[in-house]
């Protein structure tokens, strides 16, 4: 066993978590190339299902032991190596690291995950996304499906609604056109203005418009505008 190869296990055996981002930073191409085959069996090992206590199983690692070798993965591993090791990429951990390090793979890493159930990431959301992408750490641009799917837990969230220009203008619509795993059937939408547009003369006072959606496809009654939405369930449009 190599000096590195000893100092990463110990790590990880005594839970040294103060001590991996250091170790990690230090490390050469050439060195995280080398600790591949430790970083598995150390993988392998803490990932195992045993018996913890009588009637109780679990992996070996502790909550502890997990986050650093999940940090020590997104430096060291190539993505065929994390394909085979990591259930996926925790958002929280990710950043972390993303100061210094982005994994090479990770747009691509993305691509393969979006359509899925699971994307590949833990704790994933519409402002995490956005932030990724303001910041660099994901260069390649998301579906309009796939904003649609993150976007929909924030439709009653004004602040992150009003946040970005983009959200409005463009992916607000998405909710509407593409599966976000709600069902508009049957409902009547609302589009109210947004009050941080009205402040800035975008749009006129209480200006409001009205779509009828039938399953995903809307059948436009009026010319888009720069509103937000929300749905009325039953109700009229409010004016």
């Amino acid at each position: 066993m190599t000096a590195l190869e000893t100092q990463l296990t110990e790590i990880v055996e005594k839970e040294q978590g103060q001590k991996i981002i250091p170790f990690l930073q230090k490390l050469t191409q050439e060195e995280r190339k080398s600790l591949i085959p430790c970083l598995s069996r150390l993988e392998e090992y803490y990932n195992k299902f045993v018996q913890l206590e009588e009637r109780t199983y679990g992996t070996r690692a502790t909550s502890g032991q997990h986050h650093i070798i999940d940090l020590a993965a997104l430096v060291i591993f190539p993505l065929k190596e994390f394909r085979k090791h990591e259930w996926g990429i925790n958002t929280a951990h990710l950043n972390e690291i993303a100061a210094w390090h982005i994994p090479t793979w990770l747009d691509s890493y993305f691509v393969e995950g979006e359509g899925k159930e699971f994307g590949g990431f833990y704790n994933m959301d519409y402002e995490i996304l956005m932030d990724w992408i303001e910041r660099g750490i994901l260069t390649v641009s998301p579906s309009p499906q796939t904003i649609a799917g993150y976007l929909v837990n924030y439709i009653h969230t004004t602040p992150v609604l009003e946040k970005r220009d983009i959200t409005i203008n463009e992916h607000i619509w998405y909710l509407f056109e593409y599966d976000c795993g709600q069902n508009w059937h049957g409902q009547r939408i609302s589009l109210l203005y947004i009050p941080a547009l009205h402040r800035e003369r975008k749009v006129r006072p209480y200006a409001c418009t009205e779509r009828v959606f039938a399953g995903n496809q809307p059948e436009l009654q009026q010319e888009p505008v720069q509103l937000v939405c929300r749905y009325v369930y039953g109700t009229q449009s409010q004016r």
